[in-house]
């Protein structure tokens, strides 16, 4: 590009409402853009900066390797060797999707995105852009203009898109096409996008029914927990008419306070993200957090990976469901230095805030950043992305939730902490007290309950069925045949004690209680709140009962455990999980039978015989064995001399000599008459 003439590059700050161009010595092309667009040139915008109005602070974001193309793919830094490249934004880099042009006689086009979040309502921005050569432009979806100017600009100019933004998520969208140029090159033909978006919000800190904080000290945390609030945006949450389940008092002096309230463990999660613009972002050297008893605790050194680790190691002793993180997690953006001084930029609270509570602290005090390379000349330290870790860190995404029970802290000061605390329910549980079972909600209005037992203390049977009928008591059983276990979960909320077992019992048929066998069992608990029982149980069918009162070792078939009022023990609940018969063990030592477990097999059929008289000269005895155990037998014939009962005169004829019958088979005597 030897002369002005020659030149078809565009240098254009874009206004999104509106824009007058008029490039001197040529012939004035108008576009109808809206006022407040002003055309820096020489790169007078590049070196100012947007002065937010009072109580807002900034975000700013540059043209960089962030700035993704059109099939996601990050742009690259483009080359700028043009001598008509004027334009200078501080910060920016020109991108496009390749460093050099790839079609300079043809021409090409690209589109580029950018997302990014506004934390706060805006309440102004500057958006400062050049490009070669012409730009269509869309703010959040809404098409604004495009700018065709067939000629050289020299400069970037600004215009101030506030009215397009919102607070949250942004996305601007660049559609920039390079001109054809006959005889074009690389050189001639360059090609790129370059901006800065400042954007400046309303600082406020978050309402009280949605900052994830216990303001009012009733340990229920925010809408819909807390009932002082009416919506997330309630700006209080005390409650001048909180009901007893909600005021943290114990009103009926059981020391016992409130409701039971679940929250859930997450709220975001870390992710890694590239580092860019490396210089403008710093991590985490040393973190200061405060814990539940006031006092403060600093973590961290030097290297950059020693908060990382320290989190890392929390998530997993804590089986916490985050992401560990392996390289430096962010400690501030947009950070600068002008050669003596370094200046943080803004702290990113998520992260912060999330490191301290995943270490087991309620809140965080402070962070610093120092870098040793380069104490000499930032005295104040300084530790960016350029060293140690060049391109990628970790950020915490959202803001994190860890109810009272799992947050790691000491939160009701008794010494023990999250399930440690018997106040805690369940890892869910919003606080550490013990809960007062007869609130069954935040908004009852009354801690004082159904009076479930007369003696205040411990239920009779009739009192346990009648706090079951009423859902004051419930009970679940389980089976896990894998495992070949059976589990019984019982949930007390009436205040009082009751005694429970489990039990369980082998099945050889299935409409005799009296053949069952006694397994395994517990003995008596006096159930208070939440109770777990699991028994062993065979690979066979088997009966599990959960009782009132002591399993009994033995079955009726009578079965007043169900049929009989106030017949203890007293069936409660149980489960037949769906497996096979079990087969009787007729002999204790596995391989023989004794003359008793013999005769207890022959009542249950399990062993039968059938005498046959041959030809008026012998006896066959033919015996079946259908057990696993063997038995010693024998047959023998006697000459009677008298009628019965005079059995002593009986004088031996024949017999034969003790036989082991097999199991599982048949085995044949004879003797002769």
């Amino acid at each position: 590009m030897a002369t002005l003439e020659k030149a078809k590059k565009l240098f254009a700050t874009f206004s999104l409402l509106g824009l007058l161009i008029a490039q001197p010595g040529m012939t004035s092309i108008t576009r109808t853009f809206a006022p407040e667009a002003t055309a820096c040139g020489g790169g007078g915008c590049g070196e100012g900066t947007l002065t937010c109005p009072n109580g807002s602070s900034k975000v700013i974001i540059y043209s960089d390797t962030n700035t993704l193309l059109g099939n996601g793919a990050p742009s690259v830094p483009t080359w700028t060797g043009n001598e008509l490249w004027h334009a200078n934004i501080r910060g920016a880099t020109w991108v496009w999707s390749s460093y050099y042009v790839t079609q300079p006689v043809a021409g090409e086009s690209n589109t580029f995105r950018r997302t990014f979040d506004v934390p706060g309502p805006v309440t102004a921005s500057q958006l400062t852009i050049a490009v070669d050569n012409d730009l269509i432009m869309n703010v959040n979806g809404e098409r604004l203009n495009s700018v065709e100017v067939p000629n050289t600009f020299l400069g970037e100019i600004s215009a101030s898109p506030a009215g397009n933004l919102v607070q949250g998520t942004n996305t601007l969208e660049f559609e920039v096409t390079n001109y054809p140029q006959e005889n074009g090159s690389v050189e001639t033909n360059p090609a790129g996008l370059l901006y800065r978006m400042e954007v400046c919000y309303q600082t406020q800190a978050a309402p009280q029914c949605s900052d994830g904080i216990d303001n009012d000290g009733d340990h229920l945390i925010d809408y819909p927990n807390d009932p002082g609030c009416t919506s997330p945006q309630d700006t209080d949450e005390q409650n001048p008419g909180a009901t007893e389940c909600s005021d943290g008092v114990d009103n009926d002096g059981d020391q016992k306070i409130d409701a039971l309230v679940e929250g859930s463990i997450g709220g975001g999660d870390f992710a890694i993200e590239n580092a860019e613009p490396k210089y403008g972002k710093t991590w985490i050297a040393t973190i200061t957090c405060r814990a539940s008893d006031g006092s403060t605790h600093m973590i961290g050194n030097t290297n950059a990976l020693s908060v990382p680790a320290a989190v890392a190691d929390a998530i997993a002793q804590r089986h916490l469901p985050f992401t560990p993180p392996t390289q430096p997690l962010v400690r501030t953006d947009n950070g600068s230095g002008d050669g003596s001084t370094w200046y943080d930029g803004t702290p990113h609270l998520p992260t912060l805030e999330a490191v301290c509570e995943i270490l087991g602290y309620d809140s965080y005090v402070s962070s610093t950043c120092r870098d040793n390379e380069r104490s000499g000349k930032y005295p104040n330290g300084k530790c960016n992305f350029d060293t140690p870790y060049n391109n990628e860190h970790f950020r915490f995404n959202g803001n994190i939730s860890l109810p009272d029970c799992s947050d790691g802290s000491d939160n009701d000061n008794d010494g023990l902490i999250d399930m440690q605390d018997s106040g805690c329910v369940s890892p869910n549980d919003m606080s550490e007290v013990t809960h007062d079972p007869e609130c069954d909600n935040p908004q009852d209005d009354s801690e004082e309950g159904p009076q479930y037992c007369a003696d205040g203390s411990t239920l009779t049977l009739d009192e346990f069925i009648a706090a079951k009928n009423q859902g004051a008591i419930t009970t679940t059983v389980t089976a896990d045949q894998v495992a070949n276990t059976v589990t019984a979960t019982v949930t007390n909320r009436t205040g009082c004690t009751a005694p429970m077992s489990f039990s369980a019992y082998k099945m050889f048929d299935t409409t005799h209680l009296s053949t069952q066998v006694y397994y395994s069992g517990t003995p008596v608990r006096n159930i208070s709140a939440s109770e777990t029982f699991v028994i062993a149980i065979p690979d066979c069918k088997v009966q599990a009962d959960l009782w009132y009162g002591e399993a009994p070792q033995s079955l009726l078939d009578s079965d007043p455990y169900s049929q009989q009022p106030g017949y203890v023990p007293h069936f409660i609940d149980g489960i037949i999980p769906n497996d096979p018969l079990c087969t009787p063990q007729y002999c204790a030592n596995g391989t023989s039978m004794t003359v008793d477990e013999f005769l207890a097999a022959r009542s249950a059929g399990a062993v039968t015989e059938h005498l046959e008289v041959v030809n008026g000269t012998s006896v066959v005895a033919h015996i079946t064995n259908n057990t696993n155990c063997t038995a010693p037998l024998s047959l023998s014939s006697y000459k009677m001399v008298n009628d019965f009962p005079y059995i002593s005169t009986q004088i031996l004829f024949d017999d034969t000599p003790t036989t082991t019958i097999a199991a599982n088979g048949n085995t044949e005597f004879s003797v002769d008459l």
